[in-house]
């Protein structure tokens, strides 16, 4: 059965005097399709991302991705001040999962095809973007 979270489109407030950078109109937000043993990730910014089949390691990222520990990200804001105060435009929309998602598929798409990283290391690299932001 296929699963999909995450799946929202947020309209963003509006800034009349400009004070606070908004880019105004609708904000697409990445889509998680969690099927079994394998998760699709369809980010705007890093593209399309597969988990599950690809790696060697992919089935205890796929673990993780199951875990409370990891689900409960989903309820976490990346971050927690209001809108008005976002240093950077509409970073207050994400939660922590679709934070540690994206920084993921951004990790795969930097090490993929590189010799210099062995499947074991792109993993090590990996876990240790998805933990930064568990506690």
């Amino acid at each position: 059965m296929r699963q999909r979270t995450a799946i929202r489109e947020y309209i963003l407030p509006e800034d009349p005097e400009g004070q606070h950078n908004f880019v105004m109109g609708a904000l697409q937000l990445p889509v998680y399709e969690l099927d079994g043993d394998s998760m699709q990730i369809h980010d705007v910014v890093w593209g399309d991302c597969e988990i599950g089949n690809r790696q060697p390691y992919d089935s205890l990222l796929m673990e993780l991705a199951r875990s409370p520990l990891f689900r409960r990200l989903q309820a976490v804001e990346q971050l927690t001040l209001p809108p008005h105060f976002a240093t950077l435009p509409n970073t207050t929309y994400f939660s922590r999962w679709q934070h540690i998602w994206g920084s993921l598929a951004f990790v795969r798409k930097m090490t993929e095809g590189d010799d210099r990283f062995d499947d074991r290391q792109r993993t090590v690299l990996e876990l240790r973007t998805l933990f930064s932001d568990v506690g």
